[in-house]
C-alpha cells in the first residue's frame, strides 16, 4: 500500500502569495522593512568570511525590489546571522562598506561606522575601494546600518549586541575580516591561529544561529478522489521523491491500500482519540471501508492545519508475513542533493532530527509493537539507502544495533539515545520501553520531545555498524545525501498500537 497525502501548506502559501499581491497592487499598503539580517558564509578554499544581505526599495510604494549583497560563488553558510537597521536614523549610523583590491577572487570586504576609518579607507591607494550604499529609491550596493558604543560606558546600549571584528593576519586569508557577534564563537576564534580581534566594531538589534537547511513534517490533508464526497487519496506516482513538492506518502506493508476516507465531525472524534491520544481537532479519518462506525482496523487521523496526526496499527490487517507496518515518508525538497558531511562548511555541523511523539495504546500479548522515526540517506557511492532510526516507543529492549528493514530490505541503524550511545547525543527523551499491554494515564499519550544530534565523527560509527550488515555502503560520511523522513508504526505478531505525532523535522545546524 503506499498513497500520498497532499500537504496543504503548499495551498496555503501559493494563496497568501496570491492575497499579497492584489493587495499590494490595488491598495500599496505594504512597505518595506526597516531592518536587515546579514548572513555570514564562507570560503574553504581561501579560509575567508563574508557577509550578505539584501535591503528593500521604495518603502511605502507600489515599486517593490530588493538590492542584495551576495554571498560569493562557492560559499557555504556558518549559521551564523545578525539583525541591524537597513537605513540611517533613530541612533543607526550607516555602514561604510569596501572591497578590498588585488585580492584573489573572492576579495574581502571591510564594513565600519568610524567616520575617520570611513574617510581614511576612501582615499587613493588605501587598498580598498568604497561601495556607497544606494538610497531607497534606486538599485545599487544594498544598504546597512548599525549602532555605536555608548561613550558613557564604552559598551553597546540596552538591548543591543556587540559586533566584534577580527582580522585575519596569515596565509592565504590575509586581510580578510570575520564579524562575530556570537560570543561562543569569539571565545573560539581567540584559539584560532592568526586571527586577531580589533574590538567592537559596531552594535546590532540581536544575533542568532539558523539551521543551514530545515525539512518540516508537513500539514496533511486528503487528496481528490476515492471516496466520494469525502476525497481520499491519490497513488504515488512513479518518481514522486523527486518532484520536490509537499507530499507526504502512506505506505504500509503487509497490508491492504486503505480504501475509505470520512469525516470526523465532533461526534466521532472520540472513539479514534481513545486509541490514538491525538487531541488536535481533526477534519477526517482514512482508513478502511466501514471505518465510519468502526475502530478495529488501522486508520490515520488527519488534523486540521496542524502538523502530524494520529495512527493506528494493528495485526488484524496484515495479508502475510509476521510482521505490518504503516510509515510515512516526506522526501527532501531536492532529494539527494545535500550532504550534512560533505564537508566544505566553516565547522563540522550537525544532523539534528527533533520529534514529539506520544504512544497511547498498546495491545501485543503475544508479540511485539512500537513506533520510531525514520531518517533515509542515499549512498551517492553505491546507490544503496540507509535508514536511521532515533529512538522508539513500545515493547522492545533499548539498544544500539543495526538489522536490515523488513519492509524495504534497507539497512537499519537504531540508535537508542541512551547517554552510552555512540551514535550521536541526545538532547531528549531516550528511547521509551512500554509493557506489552498498555494504556497510558495521560490523555495524549506516554512520550514527550526527542531530538537526536549527530556529527562527522558519530556519523562514522553510525556507518560502521551499517557496513557490519552490508559492507557495500560506504564508510565515508561524506558520500551521504539527505532523501526523506517520516514515523513508522509496526506490529510483529498479535499485536496493536495507537499513537500520535505532533511535529517532526530535520535539520543541519552549528553545534
Amino acid at each position: 500500500m503506499k498513497h500520498c497525502i497532499r500537504g496543504i501548506a503548499r495551498l496555503a502559501g501559493a494563496l497568501s502569495l496570491l492575497l499579497a499581491s492584489i493587495s499590494a497592487h490595488a491598495f500599496c499598503t505594504f512597505s518595506a522593512p526597516d531592518t536587515s539580517t546579514v548572513v555570514e558564509s564562507y570560503d574553504a578554499a581561501s579560509d575567508r568570511y563574508y557577509s550578505s544581505w539584501s535591503t528593500s526599495l521604495s518603502p511605502g510604494s507600489c515599486v517593490f525590489q530588493q538590492n542584495f549583497q551576495s554571498s560569493p560563488p562557492g560559499t557555504t553558510q556558518t549559521g551564523l546571522t545578525w539583525t541591524t537597521p537597513s537605513y540611517a536614523g533613530r541612533g543607526a549610523t550607516q555602514v561604510c562598506e569596501f572591497r578590498a583590491e588585488g585580492q584573489v577572487e573572492p576579495a574581502s570586504f571591510f564594513l565600519t561606522i568610524n567616520a575617520a576609518e570611513c574617510a581614511a579607507l576612501k582615499q587613493p591607494g588605501s587598498g580598498w575601494t568604497f561601495l556607497p550604499p544606494a538610497p531607497p529609491e534606486a538599485v545599487g550596493t544594498p544598504s546597512l546600518s548599525a549602532f555605536d558604543m555608548d561613550p558613557a560606558t564604552g559598551q553597546c546600549g540596552r538591548g543591543l549586541v556587540p559586533v566584534y571584528r577580527f582580522v585575519n593576519n596569515g596565509w592565504p586569508a590575509r586581510g580578510n575580516h570575520r564579524y562575530v557577534a556570537d560570543e561562543r564563537v569569539r571565545q573560539e576564534m581567540h584559539a584560532r591561529a592568526n586571527w586577531v580581534e580589533e574590538g567592537v566594531a559596531f552594535c546590532v538589534l540581536r544575533s542568532e544561529r539558523v539551521p543551514l537547511a530545515s525539512m518540516n513534517y508537513p500539514n496533511l490533508s486528503p487528496g481528490p478522489g476515492i471516496s466520494p464526497g469525502f476525497g481520499g487519496f491519490d497513488n504515488c506516482p512513479v518518481g514522486w521523491e523527486s518532484t520536490g513538492s509537499l507530499t507526504t506518502c502512506i505506505i504500509g506493508s503487509n497490508m491492504p491500500t486503505f480504501d475509505t476516507a470520512v469525516g470526523a465531525d465532533a461526534a466521532h472524534q472520540g472513539p479514534y482519540t481513545a486509541l490514538t491520544g491525538m487531541l488536535s481537532a481533526f477534519g477526517s479519518v482514512v482508513g478502511y471501508a466501514g471505518i465510519g462506525g468502526s475502530t478495529s482496523r488501522s486508520f490515520v487521523q488527519m488534523p486540521d492545519n496542524t502538523p502530524g496526526g494520529g495512527f493506528f496499527v494493528t495485526s488484524a490487517d496484515r495479508s502475510a508475513g509476521s510482521a505490518s507496518s504503516l510509515r510515512t515518508e516526506s522526501p527532501a525538497p531536492v532529494p539527494g542533493a545535500f550532504r550534512p558531511f560533505a564537508g566544505g562548511f566553516e565547522v563540522d555541523m550537525d544532523l539534528v532530527v527533533k520529534y514529539s511523539l506520544f504512544v497511547k495504546q498498546v495491545r501485543a500479548a503475544s508479540g511485539d509493537a512500537y513506533v520510531q522515526p525514520i531518517l533515509t540517506l542515499v549512498d551517492k557511492r553505491s546507490g544503496k539507502r540507509l535508514e536511521l532510526s532515533a529512538g522508539a516507543i513500545g515493547t522492545p529492549l533499548a539498544s544500539d544495533f543495526a538489522t536490515r528493514d523488513a519492509a524495504t530490505g534497507e539497512v537499519m541503524v537504531f540508535a537508542s539515545l541512551s547517554p552510552a550511545s555512540r551514535l550521536g547525543r541526545s538532547a531528549g527523551l531516550p528511547s521509551l520501553q512500554t509493557s506489552h499491554v498498555f494504556d497510558s494515564d495521560h490523555s495524549w499519550g506516554f512520550g514527550g520531545d526527542f531530538e537526536w544530534r549527530v556529527d562527522r565523527n558519530e556519523a562514522a560509527a553510525v556507518l560502521a555498524l551499517a557496513r557490519s550488515i552490508d559492507p557495500a555502503l560506504s564508510a565515508e560520511p561524506g558520500d551521504y545525501a539527505f532523501d526523506k523522513f517520516g514515523i513508522k508504526g509496526e506490529v510483529v505478531g498479535d499485536a496493536s498500537i495507537g499513537y500520535n505525532l505532533q511535529q517532526m523535522s530535520v535539520s543541519v545546524v552549528r553545534p
